[in-house]
């Protein structure tokens, strides 16, 4: 089995993660999902995605 990952992501320093984070465990419990890894990342959406964290969940994601 693999990792589930919840990711988020905020544009500025002054943004905060707790809402998305909070809306992202809501849907997982009422869909009994288990997020095993939380990722957070302070950057533009519009950066390569070689120089963000997401690359590295794409990366190691697995089919399916």
């Amino acid at each position: 089995m693999g990792i589930n990952y919840g990711y988020i992501r905020v544009s500025t320093v002054n943004q905060s993660t707790d809402v998305q984070r909070y809306e992202i465990a809501k849907y997982c419990d009422l869909h009994n999902i288990k997020i095993d890894k939380w990722v957070d990342e302070t950057i533009s959406g519009t950066k390569k995605i070689q120089n963000r964290k997401l690359k590295y969940i794409v990366d190691h994601a697995k089919k399916g």
